[in-house]
């Protein structure tokens, strides 16, 4: 009989301290505010990014002008073998043409989104956001802060 009373009185303390110990970390624990960001709405705003595609449209334009020469170089050869070969040359050309493109884009673009995610950081901080999402990914709730990431990132 002792012994029952030992365990039920070590079991009721442990219960008593595992519900004290569980709402002082409920009560401690800040509570963490959200905010959400349009990105595509920012990018879209972005001038860096109007830039970059008015600026990939055109290298775009010259290398579809280069292309249609180097056609009609090709259509202008005699022989089947002289086709080929200047083929081969404008094939190689065009790679390097377009690997080059293609590695400014990446270049730029992730600076741009450097830029944006920096502004968001800071905006977050500024303001004492802890988590800051994507707005098509929240259905309800959370601070927008897409105009003020628009401004400071124009």
């Amino acid at each position: 009989m002792k012994k029952q009373v030992k365990v039920l009185s070590i079991a009721a303390l442990a219960l008593g301290l595992g519900f004290g110990i569980s709402n002082i970390a409920t009560t401690a624990a800040p509570a963490s505010s959200i905010a959400v960001v349009d990105v595509a709405q920012v990018i879209n705003n972005n001038s860096q990014v109007k830039a970059l595609k008015e600026k990939q449209e055109k290298k775009a334009e010259a290398l579809k002008t280069w292309v249609e020469a180097a056609r009609a170089d090709v259509e202008k050869q005699t022989t089947d073998a002289k086709k080929e070969s200047l083929t081969q040359k404008y094939n190689k050309e065009l790679q390097a043409k377009v690997d080059t493109q293609r590695k400014e884009l990446y270049e730029e673009s992730t600076k741009i989104d450097a830029k944006i995610g920096a502004a968001i950081a800071k905006n977050a901080q500024a303001n004492g956001y802890s988590i800051v999402l994507v707005k098509g990914a929240v259905l309800y709730g959370g601070a927008d802060i897409t105009e003020d990431i628009k401004k400071a990132t124009k």
